[in-house]
Parts: structure tokens; sequence; C-alpha cells
């Protein structure tokens, strides 16, 4: 397995390991690593719009400022992945 199909696949569910039309198909791969990435950004900013609200009464202020910083830190994780995948789907599909 090519280190960019093990890449793509740490963008996946863990379960999409086992489907082999995944592993033998990049293109197949990359496109759905592509809309895994998009949900993951959505659902990561809808979290930071929503914590506060969600959590305040039930974390402490400084807890709630940590949980800020790491949905930041995953949401610019996810922002690069996305981007990757995004790279290499284009080139793919050309």
């Amino acid at each position: 397995m090519s280190t960019a199909v093990i890449w793509l696949l740490d963008l996946c569910p863990a379960d999409y390991r086992c489907y082999q039309v995944l592993t033998r198909h990049a293109v197949a791969l990359t496109w759905i690593a592509v809309q895994h990435t998009r949900a993951a950004i959505e659902g990561n900013q809808r979290a930071l719009s929503t914590m506060r609200v969600d959590l305040g009464r039930a974390l402490e202020p400084h807890v709630l400022e940590q949980m800020l910083t790491v949905l930041r830190q995953e949401r610019e994780r996810l922002v690069t992945a996305h981007r990757g995948a995004c790279l290499g789907y284009s080139r793919r599909s050309d």
C-alpha cells in the first residue's frame, strides 16, 4: 500500500480500511477523503460556534478556553488535510 493511500485512509473512518474498493482505487478513496474532511471542517465549525452555549454550565471557563484552543488547532489540521486531499483528487481527475 502506498504512503498516499495510507495517508488518505487516515483521513477516513477506520472501518474504511476494510473496503477493498477504496484501497484498490485511489480516485475513489481520494474522493471519500475529500468528503470526510469537508464534513469534519463543518462539524468543527459548528462545535466552535455552539460550544459555550452547549457546555457553558458544565465546564469551568478555563476548560472552555482550552477546548476552544483544541478546536482551533484541529480546524487548522483539518483544513490542511482537506487541501491535500483536494489536490490529490484534482490531479487524479484531470
